[in-house]
């Protein structure tokens, strides 16, 4: 069964298509990071979700966006830069006051 010159431009097209996103999806991924954890006074003592959804639940005083996914599991995604080996936790100094507006000191 011989598709002809037809069946075979097909088969070029829908190849080069599936190429081309499986390159754009291995690239995507080799340059995606994760969102991080503020290291501010306020993002301190987070380190279960219970204590994320305080702020960022539906009735917090900064609940996540639109856009932002559904699920309560926030260290999937989220992560904190600098841990300290194996306890989840900042690794001294890793912390650091949040920057005054403007990102300039008094």
């Amino acid at each position: 069964m011989n598709g002809g010159p037809a069946g075979h431009s097909r088969l070029v097209v829908f190849l080069i298509l599936a190429g081309g996103l499986s390159a754009l999806l291995f690239f995507y991924t080799l340059g995606h990071r994760r969102p991080e954890i503020p290291a501010d006074a306020d993002h301190l003592h987070s380190f279960e979700p219970a204590g994320c959804l305080e702020c960022h639940g539906p009735a917090g005083k900064d609940p996540r966006g639109k856009n932002h996914p559904l699920n309560d599991r926030c260290f999937d995604c989220h992560e904190r830069d600098s841990r300290a080996a194996g306890t989840g936790r900042p690794s001294p100094g890793a912390l650091r006051p949040a920057e005054p507006p403007g990102g300039v000191a008094a």
